[in-house]
């Protein structure tokens, strides 16, 4: 019985680097969403919540149906019209029937949502040193690591002949 030609073993940084990489990447965005929490709760929000009024406050006062308003935020719909049901409760959005189609439920947000948001932006834009600090040095170590993995990747097949 012929033996399975034998794998030989990479060199540990070879290995571990896409699992590095991807530890350092979840660190990464772990630590930056705890920290952009920590600041939206000074201003009573959550991080959906203010992903809902940064979308409705971008959409220059348009009312928007609730299923673009998920696509927008990237969020699940359910996610999104829990925050919205919410944030109408404290007066900081409002919801209306479509005028033409009544299966679309309208979103729009209220002068004390956009002064919300505008608050948010103020302290977001505040803390951005300390949100971003230890990150520089993560970023770069990151990169370093992807480097390799990016030339593997795209370096042509070996053809043998």
């Amino acid at each position: 019985m012929k033996e399975p030609p034998s794998r030989a073993a990479s060199p540990p940084n070879e290995r571990t680097a896409p699992s590095q990489v991807l530890l350092l990447a979840n660190r990464l965005h772990r630590e930056r969403t705890r920290s952009l929490d920590s600041e939206l709760r000074g201003v009573g929000l959550t991080r959906i919540d203010y992903l809902v009024l940064a979308a409705l406050a971008a959409s220059a006062g348009e009312p928007c149906p609730l299923s673009v308003l998920s696509r927008r935020v990237a969020a699940h719909p359910t996610t999104v019209a829990g925050a919205v049901g919410l944030l109408e409760d404290r007066g900081l959005i409002a919801r209306r029937p479509h005028p033409t189609d009544g299966r679309v439920t309208l979103v729009e947000i209220t002068p004390a949502g956009a002064e919300r948001v505008g608050d948010a932006d103020t302290v977001i834009e505040a803390a951005r040193p300390d949100l971003l600090g230890a990150v520089y040095d993560d970023h770069r170590r990151l990169l370093e690591m992807l480097g390799p993995l990016v030339r593997t990747a795209s370096a042509p097949p070996e053809h043998s002949r």
